[in-house]
């Protein structure tokens, strides 16, 4: 459970009730994966919901999310992973509805471009570690220890939705492609951590919806 201040981006829907909300949010986990830098087995389902308020405004929202994921290995250096989720949400606050895009959802769709109040999410990732145990110094005091190659196929819809710029509500999808690398660092032999670079596209979305290449940064696997 927590209870966080939420700053608004006016950049991704307008900020006209105010630019800070406040939120609540209650979830639950069940997580059997072993590992954190390349789990080859195990599974992830959660739940969640969350509301908020903008303060001195009627803006109000609500949400509930659910979702799954597994991990299949047919090698140590090998494994498939799937995930799905469902969300449905309520309110005025168009930054706390659902979003097709994000590193959350459809990466290949940018994150503000359609956001409505249903969402159903899928997709699969091949995860490919070639370089494993290396121990190569790089600057200063960190060292390369791990390579991960990914590629996947992932698909989303949202519906009650409306797109960046553009009046009126309706049901927008996509389907597209990603790929990426994520390399696994050590500090002083104590301190592991991870960073990589996604890049996905749409290989069909709804009208209206960009099929423009997204590049992404991430800190560990995304699901």
């Amino acid at each position: 459970m927590s209870l966080s201040p939420i700053f608004l981006n006016p950049g991704f829907r307008p900020t006209d009730d105010g630019r800070v909300a406040l939120e609540m949010s209650l979830g639950y986990a069940w997580d059997s994966r072993v590992g954190w830098t390349f789990p080859v087995e195990g599974a992830r389902l959660s739940v969640s919901v969350d509301g908020g308020l903008v303060p001195y405004s009627d803006a109000r929202w609500a949400s509930a999310r659910a979702g799954a994921l597994g991990l299949w290995s047919p090698h140590p250096r090998v494994v498939l992973a799937g995930r799905a989720s469902l969300g449905q949400a309520w309110g005025q606050v168009a930054h706390r509805l659902l979003a097709l895009g994000g590193s959350g959802a459809t990466r290949g769709v940018a994150p503000g471009a359609a956001v409505g109040t249903s969402r159903a999410l899928g997709g699969v990732e091949l995860r490919v570690m070639p370089l494993r145990d290396l121990s190569w110094p790089l600057a200063w005091i960190y060292w390369l220890e791990d390579v991960q190659l990914t590629a996947g196929l992932e698909g989303g819809a949202v519906g009650g939705a409306t797109l960046s710029g553009a009046a009126g509500e309706g049901r927008f999808g996509a389907f597209g492609w990603s790929g990426g690398v994520l390399f696994t660092v050590d500090g002083l032999g104590l301190i592991p951590g991870q960073l990589g670079f996604t890049a996905a596209r749409p290989i069909w979305a709804s009208p209206g919806v960009s099929h423009d290449l997204q590049l992404l940064v991430r800190w560990g696997q995304e699901f």
